[in-house]
């Protein structure tokens, strides 16, 4: 009787640990990265950013040689291969 009681509690604990959550995969998401010049100087823009039922997030960094931008994202749209984010500047120095 043990036994099986343990089988079962393993099985069970097994289930939770593997299968994900929904609301971990709900919504769609979108990141990546690009370099350009501004100014005569490398920049880059750094993004992550993920529809959620329970509400958008993420991040954009842009940063220069002489300034460096964080955005909290907490709109996002997502079509096909493009997206549209916005948010608010959290840090600028």
């Amino acid at each position: 009787m043990k036994s099986v009681r343990r089988f079962v509690l393993l099985g069970v604990f097994l289930f939770v640990c593997v299968t994900p959550l929904p609301a971990q995969n709900d919504g769609a998401f979108a990141n990546g990265q690009f370099q350009f010049i501004s100014d005569g100087a490398p920049a880059s823009i750094h993004f992550s950013a993920r529809q959620r039922s329970s509400g958008d997030s993420g991040e954009i960094a842009f940063s220069s040689d002489s300034l460096t931008v964080t955005v909290d994202v907490d709109c996002v749209f997502v079509a096909g291969n493009r997206a549209a984010m916005s948010g608010t500047i959290t840090g600028s120095f």
